[in-house]
């Protein structure tokens, strides 16, 4: 399903992740700290490495009810799960050329990370782990959110033959097509 929406204009607003703070007390940022994500008060209040491996800590979400984190590494194209209670990365995959934004949907629990490149990659949340799913390419696809009550997945997108289109996708639930 698609539905393009003429001269849309509207701000995409990534917001603050401070649904952490019931979990540990501290909002975190997945801004680039040398390869750690912060936790912060009014300054930072402690570093976690995201391994050597993530460069460029960028985009940022958390699975508060599973003690989860992902995060996007924009310099090397990969998607880390931190383990927040022992605050140790679990597992890497693989993900579209400059992830950007993530989206989670908590009843279906798939995340979505959009890439610069126009690639969505798509997971389901097994446990700890992250099962690929697949990818959706999208031009300039670097944005995405998640209706969580109708599971519609929502991809602004800047120019498709000269004009803004939001895109609306209705994907299919784990184990369906």
């Amino acid at each position: 399903m698609e539905r393009s929406i003429e001269n849309w204009a509207g701000k995409i607003v990534e917001p603050r992740i401070d649904q952490v703070e019931r979990i540990t007390a501290h909002p975190f940022d997945g801004a680039d700290f040398g390869g750690q994500v912060a936790a912060f008060r009014d300054q930072v209040a402690a570093r976690f490495d995201v391994g050597a491996g993530c460069a460029t800590p960028h985009g940022f979400l958390i699975d508060a009810p599973r003690r989860l984190a992902f995060v996007s590494c924009e310099g090397n194209a990969l998607l880390v799960v931190l383990d927040l209670q022992a605050m140790a990365v679990t597992a890497t995959n693989p993900v579209g050329v400059g992830p950007d934004v993530l989206a989670f949907d908590p009843d279906w629990r798939r995340l979505y990370v959009a890439s610069e490149s126009g690639t969505v990659s798509i997971f389901d949340e097994r446990g700890a782990a992250l099962q690929p799913v697949g990818e959706y390419q999208a031009p300039h696809a670097h944005t995405v959110a998640v209706n969580p009550r109708t599971h519609q997945i929502y991809l602004p997108l800047e120019d498709i033959d000269g004009k803004p289109v939001l895109r609306i996708l209705a994907p299919m639930p784990r184990g369906e097509g």
